[in-house]
């Protein structure tokens, strides 16, 4: 079956898949949850997040779509019980939408596509939303690590790949009042920075990496405690 949809065309995959998640959304009650609200909160507590925009090639393009994602994204309220969606608040990442070409990381290899780039939006948002305890339901991160220390914009661990139609982002707000995510996308850093009516609960996290092999095995933890939230494993690029 999954050789057979290789043979078809990409557009007609990703048809496929969204509407096999739309039933799947439906039938376990998602759909209702998806926040779509938008709209200003009135902020009483605020968790800020920043991260360096690395400059490389189509470098302003990357940045155009960091804004574009961000100010669709900054408008939607997080009610309680709502779940927050990366693909559902940023739309389809096409010509039309606005979107212009930028690098992907695909199976392990940077490529230029329309859209390129959103990873980094959909990783400070997955990193400031653990910090703040935010439940993810939906969280894919990258395959393969392409990078040295030097060159990360997040931590290993704390990255999101984001895929549309095939991946989405997907963070449950537990609290008891509305949040919202904000941003500020400057030429060389992206602020992001999630405000709430109410009194968020930090987290400090802690990414444990242990090199096996030809790849690299990710714990994340909350400092202090020995409870693992997640287990990522990295293949390397030799």
């Amino acid at each position: 079956m999954r050789t057979l949809l290789r043979l078809l065309p990409v557009p007609i995959r990703v048809q496929l898949k969204l509407i096999l998640r739309y039933f799947s959304d439906m039938s376990k009650g998602i759909s209702s949850k998806i926040a779509k609200s938008t709209g200003d909160i009135k902020t009483q507590s605020e968790f800020k997040i920043a991260q360096p925009v690395k400059k490389s090639h189509l470098y302003e393009n990357k940045l155009h779509n960091l804004r574009l994602a961000a100010n669709s994204i900054e408008k939607i309220v997080i009610k309680p019980g709502e779940i927050f969606s990366f693909w559902s608040a940023v739309g389809k990442p096409v010509e039309r939408n606005g979107f212009r070409k930028g690098r992907n990381l695909v199976n392990g290899v940077l490529s230029e596509q329309v859209g390129g780039g959103l990873c980094q939006v959909a990783s400070i948002i997955y990193h400031a939303g653990i910090q703040s305890n935010l439940k993810v339901r939906e969280r894919f991160h990258h395959s393969v690590d392409i990078y040295e220390e030097h060159e990360r914009f997040t931590p290993l661990g704390a990255d999101a790949t984001v895929v549309y139609g095939y991946k989405d982002l997907r963070l449950e707000n537990i609290y008891p009042f509305d949040i919202q995510f904000q941003f500020d996308v400057q030429d060389e850093v992206i602020n992001c920075s999630l405000v709430a009516e109410g009194e968020l609960e930090i987290k400090e996290i802690v990414f444990e990496v242990e090199e096996i092999d030809k790849r690299r095995e990710v714990k994340t933890k909350i400092k202090g405690e020995d409870r693992v939230l997640d287990i990522g494993t990295y293949s390397l690029i030799q």
